[in-house]
């Protein structure tokens, strides 16, 4: 199964001959996440303003004017932890926006009369925008530590796995299988044949694969792989040799 079947991306691994100059080359499969939509933050972002503005109206009178502001610092917060500081941004201006609409005299009109007012509101978003930028940095420290600790475990459960392995073809197997978790497609394993009488380069051979029926069978496919074995260079799909390939090798 190959990309353009499956949307999914599709690796391949190469193992080049003994003694070549491919032989410091061993595989090639960039990870390939799929991208977060864009309108996914900024819609979570108003929907968070919107639920505080809820629960705002729903203990109107039960909080002054100021304690209702420093509830929509709730939003500020969690948007920038969850989705950066410029959500947080984003969720600050929407919350000082309800917050001078709904709740501040003149209500239901953006205007500002009062001195206090004025001073209030200027606070908030000083206090919201610092929020934003620090909560914000945080969060992507947190983010940044997960993937790592992630990514840390899934090596050792890889190592693990491939020290179990019984035999060469149990090795391979896990290989492919290592390879499409980090690409999040399909990927296989090729390892060459003894060139051909008259040839100088070896033929690539599918050993493994994952899924189990995956595996490169258009010709441009194969032409990647025998070209990424001989020459121990990133070939075929997203790169500039050969791209027109569905598979990278």
């Amino acid at each position: 199964m190959l990309a353009d079947m499956t949307d999914v991306p599709s690796s391949g691994i190469t193992e080049p001959p003994p003694g070549s100059a491919a032989g410091a080359t061993r595989a090639s499969w960039p990870p390939a996440p799929a991208a977060r939509r864009a309108w996914i933050a900024p819609l979570a972002t108003a929907g968070l303003v919107a639920t505080t503005s809820l629960l705002a109206l729903a203990g109107d009178g039960a909080l002054s004017e100021g304690g209702i502001g420093m509830v929509y610092l709730v939003p500020v917060v969690a948007a920038a932890v969850w989705f950066g500081p410029l959500q947080g941004g984003l969720a600050a201006m929407l919350g000082f926006l309800c917050w001078n609409f709904l709740f501040l005299p003149p209500r239901y009109t953006l205007a500002i009369t009062g001195a206090q007012d004025l001073v209030g509101a200027a606070v908030f978003a000083l206090v919201a925008l610092l929020l934003a930028g620090t909560t914000g940095g945080l969060g992507r420290s947190v983010r940044a530590a997960w993937r790592r600790e992630r990514g840390l475990g899934r090596l050792i459960e890889a190592s693990r796995r491939l020290a179990a392995a019984g035999d060469r073809g149990d090795l391979v197997q896990a290989i492919a299988e290592e390879a499409a978790a980090l690409a999040g497609g399909a990927a296989c394993v090729l390892l060459p044949l003894p060139p051909a009488p008259g040839e100088m380069a070896p033929e690539p051979v599918l050993r493994a694969a994952w899924p189990i029926a995956a595996g490169p069978d258009a010709p441009a496919a194969w032409e990647a792989a025998r070209t990424a074995m001989a020459w121990g260079r990133r070939t075929g799909r997203d790169t500039a040799l050969l791209p027109e390939s569905d598979w990278q090798f």
